[in-house]
């Protein structure tokens, strides 16, 4: 509930805001509240924590290089 008073408060006053997957389950769930959603270590995102994100977001930007590392929440048989 703190989280979300102080979104309502401080949500016109700055242009940005940075936080992370699991952090933004207390924000408006609205279509195309945001302008840009930017996805950085792209390989270390799981889709399912993604896509509320995509939902609010009228553009994606995704940042990815070959050398990442894969996501660590992979399974494999050996699991």
């Amino acid at each position: 509930v703190f989280l979300k008073e102080m979104y309502e408060k401080v949500f016109w006053k700055v242009n940005i805001f940075v936080t992370t997957n699991q952090s933004t389950y207390n924000l408006p769930l609205e279509k195309g509240f945001y302008d840009y959603l930017i996805i950085d270590e792209a390989s270390q995102n799981d889709l399912a924590s993604i896509i509320p994100l995509m939902y609010r977001c009228k553009k994606i930007i995704v940042i990815w290089d070959p050398h990442q590392l894969q996501n660590i929440t992979k399974l494999t048989e050996e699991n």
